[in-house]
């Protein structure tokens, strides 16, 4: 129970919910707090906070959860699994939830959480498990839902890639309502309570070869339900939704949706390099592979594929007929499941320092970082207390900036944190006071 560590409010007790909790103590190895068995089934989260109050518990905000889901799991189970989620969702607010799903497929487990506002943070695995009905999950809370596309969902949307998506990239709206009838399971959405925000979409093919003779207005002919390569095919977010991070944190969310279907054994992409043109004095090639100081890939995109554990493969000639600035070029880059799986075990980076971070020190390093993504050209619209979307950040951006704002301060700063932050002033601030970011600035 080590995960225990892994959490931004440690609990200060533990309830279990269990099929049948039976009426002795529970004990679990290696946690010293007081650990509350109830049954799994209840009535409504009032019922659950009351039944813990009665139990000596008194901060219901700081009592943390830990679901042990049955192993015997059917198809039929899918609606009482996410009845189950909600009722005990309350519960999680600060600590997060542990889930301890032996027998429930993983993508079940997903689906079903998130629909209610659970997002997977971490789970242990091993290339020796079975990915596909991972054991131990920890999901946080999040301000968004991410649920199962549907027909309706694209015209809500339609404005969202008028405004983000240059045109060349667009899909078609034939193309989005044909994925989401013929691969209803490859496309997802995110949503807020005030609407659609976000959205992905993907298909199944027969390995990446079998794009050797398509390309991006063709490649929804190549789709096979049994297909073993999932390919990510496009996606988009509102502005404010760019700025807060959501598109990127969709992104991720199907990165590890996909690598828990069964029989898929690669995630591909086919992306493209956004500052090529900046960049005519190199060939193509060299520009694919150029490396800036600390050795990260100098074109954004494809560095937003290798932070994430991508391979980058190579070109795929003419795939992107309207991109002209890409020479119709498109990029390759090809996730497997269990890297994607695997950097999800891995423990959320501790502050390398414990040294206090100053207010005009996070003024100054914030501030030069935010007007290193903005380009001199817009530089000048610049201010501490103008929001990331009013600044015109995008999802590509904002990510370059928390990339950075890590290796800076050396902490760890999660997607969500642009969300609770959205603003320069907000940013200084949360590094300053925040427990994960009071580490010294590299100079």
């Amino acid at each position: 129970m080590d995960r225990m560590s892994e959490l931004s409010t440690p609990p200060s007790a533990i309830v279990v919910g269990l099929v049948s909790p039976g009426d002795e103590p529970l004990k679990l190895p290696g946690v010293r707090l007081p650990v509350i068995g109830l049954p799994l089934d209840v009535a409504s989260s009032e019922t659950l906070f009351e039944t813990i109050e009665r139990a000596g518990v008194e901060d219901l905000d700081a009592a943390m959860p830990v679901l042990v889901l049955p192993t015997d799991f059917s198809d039929a189970d899918i609606e009482q699994l996410q009845r189950r989620l909600a009722a005990w969702a309350p519960l999680a607010k600060q600590t997060g939830m542990l889930i301890h799903a032996s027998g429930v497929p993983a993508t079940a487990l997903l689906l079903a959480a998130s629909r209610i506002g659970l997002m997977p943070v971490r789970m242990p695995f091993s290339p020796d498990a079975n990915r596909h009905t991972a054991r131990w999950w920890l999901m946080e809370p999040q301000p968004y839902r991410i649920r199962l596309a549907t027909l309706d969902d694209h015209d809500a949307l339609k404005d969202s890639y008028t405004e983000t998506v240059p045109e060349h990239l667009r899909p078609s709206a034939p193309d989005l309502a044909t994925l989401t009838q013929e691969a209803p399971d490859g496309q997802l959405v995110l949503e807020t309570e005030t609407g659609l925000s976000a959205d992905i979409h993907s298909l199944r093919i027969d390995g990446t070869d079998a794009l050797s003779d398509t390309n991006s207005h063709t490649v929804l002919t190549r789709h096979n339900p049994d297909g073993r390569t999932t390919l990510i095919t496009s996606g988009a977010a509102t502005r404010l939704a760019q700025s807060y991070g959501w598109g990127t944190q969709l992104y991720d969310f199907m990165l590890v949706y996909a690598a828990c279907v069964q029989n898929v054994t690669e995630i591909a992409v086919v992306t493209h390099c956004v500052d090529f043109p900046r960049h005519g004095e190199m060939t193509y090639e060299e520009y694919m592979a150029r490396r800036d100081a600390n050795g990260a890939l100098l074109d954004p995109m494809l560095r937003y594929h290798e932070d994430r554990g991508a391979t980058i493969v190579g070109i795929v000639p003419n795939y992107r007929p309207d991109d002209i600035d890409n020479g119709r070029r498109g990029v390759l880059v090809v996730y497997t499941p269990e890297n994607i799986l695997i950097r999800k075990t891995q423990r959320r980076q501790k502050p390398a320092s414990d040294e206090p971070v100053r207010l005009h020190q996070a003024r100054r390093v914030i501030s030069h970082l935010v007007l290193g993504v903005l380009g001199s050209a817009n530089a000048s619209h610049y201010k501490t207390d103008a929001t990331f979307e009013s600044l015109g950040i995008d999802s590509l951006k904002l990510e370059t900036l928390r990339q950075q704002i890590k290796q800076a301060f050396r902490c760890d700063i999660d997607p969500p944190f642009f969300h609770r932050n959205p603003t320069a002033d907000a940013v200084m601030e949360s590094l300053v006071t925040a427990k994960g970011g009071d580490a010294e600035p590299v100079a």
